[in-house]
């Protein structure tokens, strides 16, 4: 008997996701009184012990600057920080300690407020309350470099280690790309390791921020995935379905009209990478629904006349290069909607849809 057998409700929701425990690669600085921080790129198993010979110690006066260390775990990742502690004085109770992660080292030693620092959509920096024999790990958030500090004056904090749960899904990268300019393989690379990195239960569009499913974004992310992991993971259907059924098809995805038009353009893509027919038969009913409303955002005159007129935001501010940039999108989701309709073998919608692309040809609107 299995645990899910034994203990049914626990079965949940699987999370397709693993974790990897990193440990620093280098300490970049320390800040007041800090002793022993070298001992903090030891490996060790993830587990607090009653003893951890060489602990790093932090410590504070009643004035002075705060003990504080900066590692490095050498690699941009998605997960948490977990600072283990093994001793504190005054002995009994908590003290605290801060953790702030960053992208940069930089970042993770500027407070918040500062150059715009916050914590929206997943806390960068915090403070915890510590006890002896603690592992104390923090939310998730896209970091590089951790900074532990004790906050707590008059007070010491024995660390027997800092280290990263990476949390990620475990693809296999069947697609790669390599050239004679190393920066450019190098810049391919990055880009295929930020899309795996978004891949988490759903597709973000960052996973500091924002950790949320935007049908348009999602569209630059599709071929990507296609390209470099191939359509066996579940993670597209499971983010396009996400947003449809959160999204009734007399509304519009993410609050904007574009988004569904993004939307249906993702599924064009996908279907068009995977061949699944079962899956965008899936999507019929939706579809079916949703692409007619478009039909009545044409006028007289073949411009694009949709309810709101978000596009991108560099062209947000020009309302001219939005609405040329909103005109071809139409055009553009109009005759692939036209395309999976066809492959539905919805041949009327098929061709309605191609009658209302071609009547946007008759308005040629200034792109600049």
């Amino acid at each position: 008997m299995n645990t899910f057998t034994k203990f049914p409700i626990l079965a949940g929701t699987p999370d397709p996701r693993v974790r990897r425990t990193l440990t620093p690669r280098r300490v970049m600085t320390t800040r007041g009184d800090v002793r022993g921080e070298e001992s903090l790129l030891n490996v060790l198993p993830p587990q607090v012990m009653l003893w951890t010979p060489g602990a790093c110690r932090l410590i504070n006066s009643a004035e002075g600057e705060k003990a504080g260390v900066l590692v490095d775990f050498g690699i941009e990742l998605h997960g948490t920080v977990t600072v283990t502690v093994t001793g504190i004085t005054p002995k009994g109770g908590t003290i605290d300690i801060r953790v702030r992660t960053g992208e940069s080292a930089a970042e993770a030693l500027t407070p918040l407020g500062v150059k715009n620092t916050t914590n929206d959509h997943a806390t960068r920096d915090l403070i915890l309350p510590v006890s002896f024999y603690s592992a104390n790990e923090t939310p998730e958030t896209g970091f590089r470099f951790a900074y532990v500090e004790l906050v707590t004056a008059n007070a010491s904090a024995e660390i027997a280690s800092i280290q990263a749960a990476a949390i990620l899904r475990d693809l296999e990268y069947v697609g790669s790309f390599d050239c004679s300019d190393p920066l450019l393989t190098k810049c391919y690379d990055t880009a295929a390791y930020t899309v795996h990195l978004n891949m988490q239960r759903y597709l973000w569009d960052g996973i500091k921020r924002d950790r949320l499913i935007w049908a348009g974004d999602m569209n630059t992310e599709v071929n990507t995935i296609l390209a470099v992991f191939g359509g066996g993971c579940d993670v597209m259907p499971a983010s396009l379905d996400r947003i449809r059924d959160v999204t009734p098809p007399d509304q519009f995805m993410n609050g904007m009209a574009a988004y569904s038009l993004w939307w249906t353009l993702c599924h064009y893509d996908w279907y068009m990478g995977t061949g699944d027919k079962k899956y965008l038969m899936e999507q019929r009913d939706y579809l079916k629904a949703l692409i007619p409303r478009y039909f009545d955002f044409i006028d007289e005159n073949g411009a694009e006349a949709l309810p709101n007129k978000f596009f991108d935001h560099p062209n947000q501010a020009n309302p001219d290069s939005r609405h040329a940039g909103l005109q071809g999108l139409m055009r553009y989701a109009l005759r692939g909607a036209s395309e999976l309709f066809r492959y539905m073998e919805e041949y009327d919608l098929s061709q309605q849809c191609l009658f209302h692309a071609d009547r946007l040809l008759a308005h040629r609107p200034d792109p600049m």
